[in-house]
């Protein structure tokens, strides 16, 4: 699980922090699975998990 969330945060941070090619690549893999992130963190979050709630939070903020 751990392993996952830590996937997605470094695209996250790529994403928000990244230049040039990097953030490119964030942002389209983003693009690509932003929905299924979303889906598959929910009910982990509803469940209590906080770092998956944190996650949720930062993909519902970006701007693609």
């Amino acid at each position: 699980m751990e392993f996952i969330f830590g996937v997605i945060e470094d695209l996250l941070d790529k994403y928000e922090k990244g230049v040039g090619d990097e953030k490119e690549d964030a942002k389209q893999s983003l693009l690509q699975d932003r929905s299924q992130f979303l889906t598959n963190l929910k009910p982990l979050a509803d469940s209590g998990n906080a770092e998956a709630k944190a996650l949720i939070e930062r993909l519902e903020k970006l701007s693609l």
